[in-house]
């Protein structure tokens, strides 16, 4: 059933909140595209800090490095990030794939305990 891609990334921080980085993510994009992961009908999932909070999809993300010719899944959108500044944005952490049909989100440590 062809190949699978997994990607583990750190999207570049925007230049302010106001805007997106993904124009910034063209690097992974065009490796995506000289793998041959680009094209749709390969599996892909896609671990990242993605630097874009709750107002970007996730098929967003996706639709943007890739070809979709499936629909995509992720993991729901939470507060994962940046705790020792008390960071309200949601959605920046996100596991996502061109297959399967659902994902389960559990967040470990939340509470966040006074050890961490």
């Amino acid at each position: 059933a062809g190949s699978l891609f997994v990607i583990g990334a750190h999207f570049p921080h925007p230049a302010s909140m106001a805007s997106s980085a993904l124009e910034e993510t063209m690097v992974l994009k065009a490796a995506l595209h000289a793998a041959g992961a680009a094209g749709g009908d390969e599996r892909v999932i896609l671990i990242a800090d993605t630097n874009e909070n709750e107002n970007t999809p996730s098929h967003g993300i996706m639709g943007h490095l890739m070809n979709l010719s499936n629909p995509v899944v992720s993991t729901s959108l939470e507060h994962t990030c940046c705790f020792d500044i008390d960071f309200k944005e949601r959605g920046f952490d996100r596991v996502v794939a061109n297959f399967g049909l659902g994902m389960h989100t559990e967040v470990l440590f939340d509470p966040l305990p006074a050890w961490a």
